[in-house]
């Protein structure tokens, strides 16, 4: 009698790691679409947050997105800022320094992508523990 209510929970949390995937793996659209890294995922996570588990996860995943975002733009901004009151131009060399900081930014992101799709399929739900959610 218990075998079949066993079997759906493990059903269930198996559908909630593959929707924690798609979420996770939807940030990689930032890549492409600026603020992708967070429409997409917020619109698999919409669907799909009665599930508790994906719904503490993926806000979580959303939450590191919104920051990433965030810092980015700051570093952006005040990057060539730094740079004027370091050396007194804008761009130093040929490349410009916003380019790089935008970059490793980018691979920063995508690595930690990586790092939490390869804890998800271990079903490992502590993605980013020192990061608060936001909501």
């Amino acid at each position: 009698l218990h075998y079949p209510l066993r079997r759906q929970r493990q059903m269930c949390i198996r559908d909630s790691f593959s929707i924690l995937r798609q979420i996770n793996l939807a940030v990689f659209l930032h890549v492409v679409l600026p603020l992708g890294n967070i429409f997409l995922p917020l619109i698999i996570w919409r669907k799909n947050k009665q599930s508790a588990l994906v719904k503490e996860v993926g806000s979580k995943i959303i939450t590191v997105q919104i920051l990433w975002t965030i810092t980015t733009l700051l570093l952006l901004i005040l990057t060539p800022l730094v740079s004027l009151l370091i050396s007194g131009e804008v761009q130093v060399g040929q490349f410009p320094t916003v380019l790089l900081v935008y970059l490793l930014s980018v691979v920063l992101n995508v690595l930690m992508t990586i790092q939490s799709a390869q804890r998800l399929l271990k079903q490992q739900v502590n993605l980013y523990p020192a990061i608060p959610t936001l909501f």
